[in-house]
């Protein structure tokens, strides 16, 4: 066998529950990437009913994206609406 091993990449899952500014900063300091399946409060319907740019996934379904610093959090950070 030879010296190259193959690296499967990690994504971590969030739960929104525990989507506080102390979490994605530190998997964000780790260069973690991660996931949050986001709970659909007003600013974020608001943010996503302004999307201009969808990009046409196949017949059903289209994605956009925007970015916002919820209340907590140091900076902004990217949402993607399926």
């Amino acid at each position: 066998m030879g010296g190259c091993a193959a690296v499967t990449p990690l994504t971590v899952e969030v739960s929104p529950g525990f989507f506080a500014q102390e979490l994605p900063g530190f998997l964000e300091e780790k260069a973690l990437p991660y996931l949050v399946v986001a709970k659909l409060t007003q600013t974020i319907q608001r943010r996503a009913a302004g999307i201009r740019n969808w990009t046409v996934v196949d017949e059903d379904y289209a994605a956009g994206e925007f970015f916002a610093k919820l209340q907590g959090w140091d900076k902004e950070r990217r949402f993607v609406v399926v």
